[in-house]
């Protein structure tokens, strides 16, 4: 009986990994393809969704993109990827406040994205926008954690 718990704890506890929660500040997409295979895969697709490449680099794998406006609200945001030897592309994000003068609002500095669930947060508004971009990347295994 003992072992059946453990298993179904250990299932649950690989489950986190596979849906996000709250704080969880890193995408992580398993392409399966060389790194740099899929270094130039997911930055050609960055840049047909709309992003600007502010800086690549093909021996490290990395990519950071411009600011890109959020689709709702007065925000904008940056993507930075990493691709690992094995083509796993980690994906972390940063985030502003716009400065605009309609709304009175100043611009802010970036700060660090993690998951948030209330609908309206912007860090949810910038995970439904780049979810939208990886889910069109491929049938890839998309998991996410705390780093």
């Amino acid at each position: 009986m003992t072992r059946i718990y453990t298993l179904l704890f250990v299932f649950f506890l690989s489950l986190h990994a596979f849906a996000q929660t709250k704080k969880d500040n890193t995408i992580t997409v398993n392409t399966g393809l060389p790194a740099s295979e899929a270094f130039t895969a997911w930055g050609i697709h960055l840049a047909a969704n709309g992003y600007s490449i502010d800086k690549s680099d093909t021996s490290s794998f990395t990519i950071s993109t411009g600011s890109k406006d959020t689709s709702r609200l007065n925000y904008a945001y940056i993507v930075n990827s990493s691709v690992t030897d094995s083509g796993l592309v980690v994906i972390r994000m940063k985030w502003q406040l716009k400065s605009s003068a309609l709304a009175g609002t100043k611009a802010t500095d970036f700060y660090d994205w993690e998951y948030a669930t209330a609908k309206s947060n912007v860090q949810n508004i910038i995970f439904q926008d780049i979810n939208k971009v990886i889910q069109s990347f491929g049938q890839y295994p998309v998991s996410y954690s705390v780093k």
